[in-house]
Parts: C-alpha cells; sequence; structure tokens
C-alpha cells in the first residue's frame, strides 16, 4: 500500500499504457475516443470545482474512476490520431494510379530489385495534384537510374499502391504489422518506363546532412 502512494506517476501511467494497447490492437472511434476525453476531462475539473462536496471520504472515488477512464480513452486517442488510416490526407484515401514520393532512406539493393523507404508527397486527381502524407515501400526495377538514386531525391510513379496482405500462414513472420508499426500499409513494384526522377536532390540539406550522419 506505502508503495502505491509514494509511485503516483506510475499509478497514472498504468491506465494511460492499458488504452495505447487496447487500441494497438482493437480498432477504435478516434473521434469517439476525442470526445470521451472531453468529457471525462470536463467531469474532473468540475469534481476540483466542487471538491468541498466530492471530499466526503465516501465520494472519493468518483475523481480515482474519473481520473483514470480520462487517460484510458486519451490512450486510445493518441494512439488512433497516430494510426496512417487515420490520417486525413493519407494518400490511401485517394484513389489514383498516379503519385510523387520523396525517398527518406538510401536505395536498398535486393536480388531483384532496389527496394525504397518513400514518403508519399502527393496523388493525382484528374488535372490536380492534392498533397498527401503516409509512408511506403517501392520496389524499383534494378537499372543505372535506380541504382544512383539517394535519400531526399522525389520520384513520379504512375502506378497503383497496393496494401500489405497478411501472411498466408499463421507460424510465419507478420512483415504486415511489422510495416504497420513503422506507419507502412502499402507497397508496389514498378518497372522502369513507370517512374522517373522529378527531383534530384543534390544540395546537402539539413535533413539530408542529419540522415548522411546517422549512418
Amino acid at each position: 500500500m506505502n508503495y502505491w502512494n509514494k509511485t503516483p506517476l506510475f499509478r497514472l501511467l498504468i491506465p494511460l499504457v492499458i488504452g495505447i494497447v487496447f487500441s494497438i490492437y482493437f480498432a477504435f472511434n478516434k473521434e469517439l475516443a476525442f470526445n470521451f476525453s472531453i468529457l471525462l476531462f470536463i467531469g474532473l475539473n468540475l469534481i476540483f470545482y466542487f471538491k468541498s462536496y466530492f471530499s466526503d471520504y465516501k465520494k472519493r472515488w468518483y475523481f480515482g474512476i474519473t481520473l483514470n477512464l480520462f487517460l484510458f480513452f486519451f490512450g486510445i486517442f493518441i494512439t488512433e490520431f497516430q494510426k496512417p488510416e487515420n490520417k486525413t490526407k493519407h494518400y490511401s484515401k485517394f484513389d489514383s494510379e498516379i503519385s510523387a514520393v520523396r525517398l527518406i532512406e538510401d536505395v536498398v539493393v535486393k536480388q531483384n530489385s532496389n527496394k525504397c523507404e518513400v514518403e508519399v508527397i502527393a496523388i493525382k486527381r484528374d488535372s490536380n495534384w492534392v498533397n498527401t502524407n503516409g509512408k511506403a515501400i517501392l520496389y524499383l526495377e534494378k537499372d543505372t537510374l535506380s541504382n544512383s538514386l539517394s535519400f531526399g531525391d522525389e520520384l513520379l510513379i504512375n502506378s497503383k499502391w497496393k496494401v500489405i496482405d497478411l501472411p498466408t500462414n499463421p507460424a510465419q513472420f507478420n512483415y504486415k504489422n511489422y510495416l504497420y508499426s513503422s506507419g507502412i500499409i502499402a507497397q508496389q513494384y514498378v518497372t522502369n518506363d513507370k517512374w522517373k526522377i522529378s527531383k534530384k536532390e543534390t544540395n546537402l540539406s539539413v535533413r539530408k546532412r542529419a540522415f548522411v550522419y546517422q549512418k
């Protein structure tokens, strides 16, 4: 009992972590979690405002349960807010085969292709470009041009993104979940006639300098 009284911060972390874990394994409506958080926050303020009424020993549990529920739903909200599919401008919300991407790592040479981790910065819809966000994995057909790509280069892709499938074998490594934890939900393989460089990063920008130095 004394241990719990001496570690109030640890006690507060428990409902927050439970909310985060719950959101990771179970989908929950982001707006609903936000609304619950706001209502419970208002409830906490009302309890503080009428603290003389709630100071009675029999009513002290009101504050404890309201605080724990607030932290639980706040944990759900912050986790749902970070999920790729819940971002308003995420590229997966736009149905198009033409996209602009920026490399966020150097090319990784594979046996049959060159792998790039990219940020999808825009999607073309009809004749207009829509600014987007979200990461993806791009596999390019191996040639001299794809070999020369590096962090910061921007490409135009004329091919559709494909959602990463779950493993067919339950015992198989879950590559989909592994990428999802990094905010990546889609990938595609592109032949050399389906992409081109739109901007070559030649200057050592702050972002590229940081990337180079961390290697």
